[in-house]
């Protein structure tokens, strides 16, 4: 009851005067537990369906395939590189908007050119994805790598 009483008496004080919201008087415990491993995960699955859209040629599947990448790497990505990417999907964007309505019609062929462009972008996500670290550990020591 003591103990109780001198913990509250204490919050009372470092708190008193001072106007904050209740999220900001409610104190957080923190996790020992991140989401890094479920991030890695959704990545990894998501490399996995683009390379299947792209083996099955498979234009509008790839293309939203790698927006979720995009999106997932997103905070990894400089200003610079946000407004590159963005630039690299609205030039193919029409082109695969092509490529779903002929594939509607029974042809799912993608064109060189937008094929080429589909695979820049991944190629560039994935380097993305090795120069912060996320493919393998970035160690200076290799003791620690695995």
């Amino acid at each position: 009851m003591i103990k109780s009483f001198n913990y509250l008496l204490k919050k009372y004080i470092k708190f008193k005067g001072k106007k904050r919201s209740k999220m900001q008087d409610r104190e957080r415990d923190k996790s020992e537990f991140n989401m890094a491993v479920s991030y890695l995960n959704r990545i990894n699955y998501s490399f996995y369906i683009a390379n299947e859209a792209s083996r099955l040629n498979n234009a509008h599947a790839w293309f939203m395939e790698l927006n979720i990448l995009y999106r997932e790497l997103s905070t990894e990505l400089n200003e610079d590189e946000i407004k590159e990417f963005d630039k690299m999907f609205s030039d193919v964007s029409p082109e695969v908007s092509h490529c779903l309505k002929l594939s509607k019609k029974g042809m799912n062929q993608i064109p060189q050119n937008t094929f080429k462009k589909l695979s820049d972008i991944e190629l560039k996500l994935r380097e993305t994805m090795k120069k912060s670290g996320l493919q393998h550990k970035v160690k200076d020591d290799p003791r620690f790598a695995l």
